[in-house]
């Protein structure tokens, strides 16, 4: 039982915002879908037929992208798919609390999301199922809403599909992931109107056989997940935005929120921010409702400069040998799938011409090798690819066993990341999407006909059968105590800056048993948040935060000259990214020392 503390400094920043450019145009009704062709046109839709060069021979729609798809367009867009009669059967939009509209509680249960025509749901909507909210300058929280667009053949018993998990740009300032996996949305929601039902998802030089759309739609259920409004919406021009944001609203990396096995970074904390607990509660909700499993998660990201535009990266753990192997054969398909969707643009070359398209590659560069060309995709390990390493990151979630145990991957896709930011280049943003729909794709063909295989040793086989060792269930934590309740929030707090450059905050975090008057307090856990007031959720991005404790021996950490023990500290991975806010959350704070006398507490806030 959570008690959360929310603290602000009252600091002035100011921000240099660029002026408004027009937003992407998205159809709204039959009138503007006529026009467009598409509800969200491709960036470079219609260069076939005004001769345009390079031209995607993949891109859909008549009038071309001029922008990212805005936040509230997508929402509009999302609307208008879904009262449409002839697409109704095939798509079921949920906002995770419940409502439409920023968690503003306006009567829209999530059942009746306009259009929505399921009559029923898998999960149950909470009202703190919302983002954490863009600070703002009087230091309030713009919440948005979490939504999920569940994709199927409605007409078609769900019982034997195959369930497939999508998270688009959880890095808010990596557009590649909502670029390509919303047209791909679209496509399978418009397949029998567009007349592309009946073609394969894939060509048969990608994989022999692939199963067509509509074969597609009647035998899996995807569930299109957008888990960072936050940092879309920070970006977003048309309500006055100038720099996506990689954090959400409390200035925390979501992809390294996940539970996860193994070694993890102290100032992560597995499900402290609200669009993690929000996802993976639907997730589990999905699962305990239907009784089924996934069958496989993609979480698809963004990088700067590379040597390739997609790299498909295999999670991490331990595998069985089937498990392994459709991993492997999906990665496979994607690498050609990728290609074939790609080779239409300049800088992409053949997966067989030389590194860097003849010229070197510029070593060593922070953001990634720069090439006169690049190849279309590969893939491999996480180290492998990118270089490095991470725990409690979404991907490796969807395919963990203490998350959905499906069989999942991350994706990265090449300029798109600060290298880019709202600055929108067609021909890269077509790559964006053209590269995701071909791994999407491919990754549906590979579920509905998945590798299979034996592993043969050479010679005589001979086992020694061993009994399974197991032990009783053992609680390592225990819940909180019978009658107690978790401490109220201590919200509001302001302070100025003081003469040495830090502002400190301190708070008490109590614990009483219960007695005749009423229950005891007792937290299992606490966040601290700091905010700046700042315009459109930009802050200088480099102030830290450290939670202290003094006389807390249960708690392990760094010690200073006065005895602090700073127990955690916000995670920043680069000053660049300019978040709004800082974070950091502590696992059962110790409130009493063994005399009994009140632990001391307090929040450090260091930097503009």
């Amino acid at each position: 039982m959570p008690v959360r503390v929310v603290v602000a400094t009252v600091v002035a920043v100011f921000f240099v915002l660029c002026s408004a450019a027009s937003a992407t145009p998205v159809a709204t009704s039959n009138e503007t879908y006529h026009v467009m062709g598409r509800v969200f046109p491709d960036p470079l839709a219609g260069c076939q037929q005004v001769g345009r060069e390079p031209c995607s021979p993949n891109a859909e729609g008549n009038l071309p992208a001029s922008q990212f798809i805005q936040y509230q367009e997508f929402i509009d867009g999302l609307k208008y798919m879904n009262q449409r009669n002839a697409w109704q059967r095939y798509i079921e939009v949920w906002p995770l609390d419940g409502y439409l509209g920023d968690g503003s509680g306006s009567g829209l249960g999530t059942d009746k999301f306009p259009g929505n025509n399921l009559g029923r749901l898998e999960f149950t909507p909470r009202k703190e199922y919302q983002s954490a909210g863009l600070a703002t300058t009087t230091l309030d929280r713009k919440h948005s809403d979490l939504m999920v667009v569940r994709v199927t053949d409605e007409s078609v018993n769900d019982k034997n599909k195959k369930r497939y998990a999508l998270s688009l740009s959880i890095h808010g300032i990596e557009r590649a992931g909502v670029e390509g996996g919303t047209r791909a949305m679209e496509d399978l929601v418009t397949a029998r109107t567009v007349g592309i039902a009946n073609k394969p998802v894939v060509p048969g030089d990608v994989k022999p056989g692939a199963k067509t759309f509509a074969e597609v739609l009647k035998s899996t259920i995807i569930y299109f997940t957008y888990p960072n409004p936050d940092g879309w919406r920070r970006g977003s021009v048309t309500e006055g935005g100038a720099f996506f944001q990689r954090y959400n609203g409390n200035g925390m990396d979501i992809n390294r929120d996940w539970p996860d096995i193994g070694f993890s970074f102290r100032p992560y904390s597995g499900l402290s921010e609200p669009e993690s607990r929000a996802l993976s509660s639907f997730f589990g909700d999905v699962k305990e409702s239907t009784g089924r499993q996934f069958t496989a998660g993609d979480d698809l990201h963004g990088q700067p400069f590379a040597d390739a535009l997609s790299y498909t990266l295999l999670p991490h753990g331990k595998h069985d040998y089937a498990k392994d192997l459709r991993i492997r054969e999906t990665a496979k398909t994607i690498h050609r799938a990728s290609e074939k969707a790609l080779l239409w643009s300049p800088i992409v070359q053949p997966n067989d011409a030389p590194h860097g398209g003849g010229v070197p590659c510029v070593p060593d560069v922070a953001v990634g090798p720069q090439c006169a060309q690049i190849y279309g995709q590969t893939w491999g390990t996480v180290y492998d690819t990118i270089n490095y390493t991470t725990t409690g990151a979404l991907g490796d979630w969807f395919d963990s066993s203490i998350g959905l145990g499906a069989d999942g991957i991350d994706n990265e896709m090449s300029f798109s990341h600060l290298d880019k930011n709202i600055v929108f280049d067609p021909h890269t943003e077509q790559l964006h999407v053209d590269g995701n729909k071909a791994l999407i794709y491919a990754h549906l063909a590979e579920m509905l006909a998945p590798a299979t295989g034996t592993f043969s040793a050479p010679g005589r086989k001979g086992y020694v059968p061993n009994r399974r060792l197991s032990r009783p269930t053992k609680a390592v934590q225990t819940g909180p105590p019978p009658n107690t309740v978790a401490q109220d929030d201590i919200s509001g707090r302001q302070a100025t800056v003081g003469t040495d450059g830090n502002i400190v905050f301190p708070f008490v975090v109590r614990r009483t048993n219960p007695s005749a008057s009423g229950p005891g307090i007792y937290n299992g856990g606490m966040r601290v948040d700091v905010t700046t007031q700042n315009v459109g959720g930009i802050a200088s991005g480099m102030a830290t935060l450290k939670v202290q404790c003094r006389g807390c021996d249960q708690h392990v950490g760094v010690v200073d000259d006065g005895e602090w023990v700073t127990v955690q500290e916000d995670f920043n991975q680069s000053f660049l990214y300019a978040q709004a806010g800082v974070t950091a959350a502590v696992n059962r704070p110790q409130a009493l020392k063994v005399d009994g006398s009140p632990v001391e507490w307090r929040a450090v806030v260091n930097g503009p």
